[in-house]
Formats: C-alpha cells, sequence, structure tokens
C-alpha cells in the first residue's frame, strides 16, 4: 500500500493545487479582467484539464474501492470543471460558468475524501 501511496500522492496533488489555481487566481482575475488575464485563466484550466486526462492514465486503479470512486470523481469534475471554464471564457456560455464553482468545490471535496481515506497530510 506504501508504494501505491507514493505514485498516487504526487497525482491528487497536482490535480488538487491545478483546481486552487484555477479558481483562486481566477477570481481575482475576473475582478478586473483584462485580455491578458483572461489568456492566463485560460492557460490555467488548460493545464487543469491536461493533467486531469493525463495523470489517471500513469497510475495503477486504487486497490480500496472507496478511494478508487473518489479518484475518478476527482477527475471527473476537474475535467467538467476545465471545459466550463473554457466555455465560459471562450465562448461566453453563461451555462458553463454558473457550473464551473460548483465543478471545482466538487474536485475539492473529492481531494478532501482521498486525503482522509489514504490517510495523506493533516490526518
Amino acid at each position: 500500500m506504501a508504494q501505491w501511496k507514493a505514485q498516487y500522492e504526487p497525482a491528487i496533488g497536482q490535480i488538487a493545487d491545478d483546481v486552487l489555481v484555477v479558481y483562486v487566481t481566477g477570481k481575482k482575475r475576473a475582478k478586473h479582467p483584462t485580455k491578458e488575464k483572461v489568456q492566463a485563466t485560460i492557460a490555467d484550466c488548460r493545464r487543469l484539464y491536461r493533467d486531469a486526462t493525463k495523470l489517471p492514465g500513469e497510475v495503477p486503479p486504487i486497490p480500496l474501492p472507496s478511494a478508487e470512486k473518489s479518484w475518478r470523481a476527482l477527475v471527473a469534475a476537474s475535467i467538467s470543471g476545465a471545459r466550463d471554464c473554457l466555455a465560459a471564457l471562450q465562448h461566453g456560455s453563461t451555462k458553463a460558468a454558473r457550473e464551473f464553482p460548483k465543478q471545482l468545490a466538487r474536485a475539492n471535496t473529492r481531494e478532501r475524501e482521498l486525503v482522509r481515506l489514504l490517510g495523506g497530510p493533516g490526518e
């Protein structure tokens, strides 16, 4: 189990960091948007999407069913959040703009569940 956790902790951390960057910096940039700030947020959303689609293929299935379910939900919420972010910023979708923070909140909840289930930092 220790070897398995060593593979997952960086993947979970990377996606959680991406979600945090997209949410926190995106919120700050939205207060006084400029073309550069929007482009930077788009780049952050693309990074989140890229990591959420790439990292699951780099780690084996989790032997603990509840943790595997939380991992898959974290990945799904991150992918949906990244898509909503891009749709809102690039295409002006108001529906995506409403869904985007909800997906990021779901991803954050799943990350906390994984930390709890895997006995990560803070436990």
